[in-house]
């Protein structure tokens, strides 16, 4: 782990995609977040102006926070992105998440929406260049808010309203969202299937980091809230989820649930069997292909000494001229692919 009080090392800029399906991906977040303002319509019309300036202050704190003592993590096995010299590293921000969250328990969705926002332009500006860091953020903060703010009666959506579980579950997206991210901005000249296994393994990497740093700043965020109830929005009366509203909905729902779960595991496990198989194919397959050039080596090695002594015997390297000579090594190397150079001492 390397520790650093700021992690820019060059100067901030913003990179378009590198691949089509970069463009296709901005379009869509842009969409995302464009339905997000649209749902939250009516609470941005009920701020008020000290609520629109905690926004802007929190903010600024998260584009502050976002590279603020990060700490490098490295993974011996995460494949080093095609083109680049070093394998990269995966950056744990303590307090990056904190602001929206704060936002989130004490604003609302809309709020933490913009703070987020600011977050993720941070982290892009003056670390990954990336401009899908900004809605990646956005809408990790959007989720966290709508689960701090809702108010369903039960003991999962309890767990749900606290901020070190929303936080580290909300940022666990971001990381799934890094893969397609990854993939677009790996240049066109890279195959697809080299630039896929590229993004999966960066983005299995930020998954460690990410759920760090949601942990943290929902462990902050719960503190300051316990040290300042006041803060805190009046609690509002909860309600029956609607999967619990009957017993239908009960049935639906938990089928709904155990269908995910499987599906998830099926997927999860099908992929590594097949990982598993094809790298023991690859494996036997190069074990295979260098003993067999291995076993070749002995006789190649004899076929070209047995090659210049032959042609140490020809007359005209004995007896003839610098032209003869010349004419002579031409021929030595045109015999095969045996020798880089060949140099005659007379």
């Amino acid at each position: 782990m390397l520790f650093e009080l700021w992690g820019a090392t060059e100067p901030p800029r913003l990179l378009l995609p590198e691949r089509p399906i970069g463009y296709l991906l901005l379009v869509v977040y842009a969409a995302l977040f464009l339905f997000a303002f649209y749902q939250q319509r009516v609470g941005l019309r009920r701020m008020s102006r000290k609520q629109w300036a905690v926004t802007a202050a929190l903010a600024l704190a998260a584009l502050l926070l976002s590279r603020l003592l990060p700490i490098s993590v490295l993974f011996d096995n995460q494949l080093p992105l095609p083109g680049a010299a070093r394998n990269p590293t995966a950056t744990l921000i303590p307090f990056g998440a904190l602001p929206f969250l704060l936002a989130g328990a004490l604003l609302n969705p809309a709020a933490a929406l913009l703070v987020g926002f600011a977050s993720g332009l941070g982290r892009a500006l003056w670390g990954s260049y990336q401009l899908t860091d900004l809605f990646h953020f956005a809408l990790s903060a959007y989720a966290a808010a709508l689960w701090l703010r809702q108010r369903y009666d039960s003991r999962a959506h309890d767990w749900l309203r606290r901020p070190y579980i929303s936080g580290p579950i909300s940022l666990t997206a971001v990381a799934i969202l890094t893969i397609p991210a990854t993939f677009a901005y790996i240049s066109p000249s890279v195959g697809s299937l080299v630039a896929l296994d590229a993004a999966f393994s960066t983005g299995f990497a930020q998954i460690l980091p990410l759920l760090l740093e949601g942990v943290l700043s929902g462990l902050i965020c719960t503190l300051i809230l316990m040290a300042a109830p006041g803060l805190k929005p009046p609690p509002r009366q909860l309600v029956v989820p609607p999967y619990q509203r009957s017993l239908s909905n009960r049935l639906v729902g938990n089928f709904a649930v155990f269908a995910i779960i499987l599906t998830i595991l099926i997927t999860y496990l099908g992929l590594d069997r097949a990982m598993r198989v094809a790298s023991d194919l690859v494996i036997r397959q190069m074990e295979h292909d260098g003993k067999a050039a291995a076993a070749q080596i002995p006789d190649f090695r004899a076929h070209r000494t047995h090659v210049l002594v032959e042609y140490s015997r020809d007359p005209a390297l004995l007896s003839g001229g610098p032209d003869e000579w010349q004419a002579v090594l031409r021929q030595l190397h045109r015999t095969g692919n045996f020798y880089r150079r060949v140099i005659l001492l007379a």
